[in-house]
C-alpha cells in the first residue's frame, strides 16, 4: 500500500476512534470539493468574562523614556501584584510605552534616567541617598516622592520626618515638605481603655487609664483639585487618599513655581502628630500646640524650575496609587477602576513630570 494511503487510513481509524465523524480527504484526491462547516454559536452563560488588562486604551505618550522605581528601603514594589503592591501604575507606564527599571542606589544616579520614582520609603533616606537624590533634582533631574505615614511593616512612622535629611533642603531651598502629621477627622465617641508608661516619684510606672475620645476616620475621597495646574486642571470626580501626610508650601522668592494640587476636602479634618499613640491605645485628643488646626490642606504639590529644567511632584500618601486602593478595579481582574481619578492623577503627574501631553485614561 502506498505510504499516502497508509497514512490516510491511520487518521481515519484514529479520527474514529475518538468518536469523530469528519470526513478526511487525502492529499491525493486534488478535486474533492471541501464541506464548509457550519459556524458554531457558543451558548450564553452566566460566567464573568474576563477582560484583559490589553484592553485598556493606551496612548504610548511615554514611548521611550526610563524611569527609575526606588525599592531597597521597604518601598511598595513595581512586580508586587497584591493589594499592597504598585504593579497597576507600573503596568499603566509600561504599556505607555517607558522604560521601567530598577534604581541601585550604591551605583548612584543613571546618566539615562528622566524620571526617578520614591514609592514611600520605610525608613529614613541615609546622607548618601540624599546627597544622589538632591544633585540629581539639582542638575534638572525629574522626581516623584511620595510619602506615607506607615512604614512596611504597618507602623505608624514619619520617614522621612519635617525637619530631617531631604525635607531639611527642600524645605530650606524649595518651601516644600510633608508634615509630620495624619490627617484624621474625628468620629464618634467611644470609651478607650490602655496601659501608659508615666513618670511617678522619679520612677516610669505603667498606669492604666480609661478615657472618652473620638474614633478618628482616615479614609477619605476628595474633589477639591487646583485647576491652575496641568496636573490637576481635567481631574474630575473622587480622589481617594488614606492616613495622608499634610504638604506644606513655604514662601520662597525664586524662579521656581510650587503649585498645590489636591486638598483634602474635609471640613473637620485636622493633621494628628501623635498618630502612633492612637494605633498603640486607641485614645486621640486634639492639641492645639502640636496638631494641625483644621483647615484646606494640600495633600500633594508640585516644583517647576524653568532654570535648571527640574521637576518635582511631591504626594502625602501612598495609597493613592497602591493597587488595592487608590489603584483598586471592580471586579478585581477587571480594568474597571474604581477610582479612576487617582489613575488619571497619577498618569497626569507622570507626563508632566517628563514634559509630555497628557493622555486620557
Amino acid at each position: 500500500m502506498p505510504r499516502s494511503s497508509r497514512f490516510a487510513l491511520l487518521a481515519i481509524i484514529i479520527l474514529s476512534a475518538v468518536g469523530l465523524t469528519t470526513i478526511v480527504t487525502t492529499a491525493q484526491d486534488s478535486t474533492a470539493t471541501p464541506e464548509v462547516a457550519e459556524p458554531t454559536v457558543a451558548e450564553p452563560t452566566s460566567a464573568p468574562v474576563v477582560v484583559q488588562p490589553e484592553e485598556i486604551p493606551i496612548n504610548r505618550n511615554l514611548e521611550g523614556f526610563n524611569i527609575y522605581f526606588s525599592e531597597p528601603s521597604g518601598e511598595p514594589s513595581r512586580f508586587d501584584r497584591g493589594n499592597d503592591g504598585i504593579s497597576r501604575y507600573a503596568g499603566l507606564l509600561s504599556r505607555s510605552g517607558a522604560n521601567l527599571f530598577t534604581l541601585e542606589w550604591r551605583n548612584g544616579f543613571p546618566n539615562d534616567a528622566d524620571l526617578v520614582v520614591i514609592p514611600s520609603t520605610s525608613s529614613d533616606l541615609s546622607a548618601e541617598q540624599v546627597a544622589y537624590l538632591w544633585a540629581y533634582l539639582s542638575n534638572g533631574g525629574n522626581i516623584l516622592f511620595v510619602v506615607d505615614v506607615y512604614d512596611s511593616r504597618g507602623s505608624a512612622r514619619f520617614n522621612p520626618g519635617e525637619n530631617q535629611g531631604f525635607f531639611t533642603l527642600l524645605w530650606s531651598d524649595l518651601g516644600l515638605r510633608a508634615k509630620d502629621a495624619t490627617l484624621v477627622e474625628p468620629g464618634e465617641l467611644r470609651e478607650t481603655t490602655f496601659t501608659e508608661r508615666q513618670r511617678i516619684n522619679n520612677e516610669n510606672v505603667d498606669v492604666e487609664r480609661t478615657e472618652t475620645s473620638p474614633e478618628l476616620n482616615l479614609q477619605f475621597t476628595t474633589s477639591d483639585f487646583d485647576s491652575r495646574h496641568p496636573i490637576s486642571a481635567n481631574l474630575d470626580g473622587d480622589f481617594y487618599y488614606n492616613g495622608a501626610r499634610p504638604i506644606e508650601i513655604g514662601t520662597v522668592l525664586q524662579a521656581f513655581t510650587v503649585v498645590p494640587l489636591v486638598f483634602d476636602g474635609v471640613d473637620a479634618s485636622y493633621g494628628e502628630s501623635d498618630f502612633g499613640r492612637y494605633t498603640q491605645t486607641g485614645y486621640s485628643q486634639f492639641n492645639i500646640g502640636s496638631d494641625l488646626t483644621r483647615g484646606r490642606m494640600p495633600l500633594a504639590a508640585a516644583y517647576d524650575n524653568p532654570v535648571t529644567q527640574a521637576r518635582m511632584v511631591l504626594m502625602g500618601d501612598i495609597d493613592m496609587f497602591k493597587n488595592g486602593t487608590g489603584f483598586q478595579s471592580s471586579p478585581s481582574y477587571s480594568p474597571n477602576f474604581v477610582f479612576p481619578t487617582n489613575v488619571q492623577f497619577m498618569m497626569n503627574s507622570t507626563a508632566w513630570l517628563l514634559g509630555v501631553d497628557a493622555v486620557n485614561y
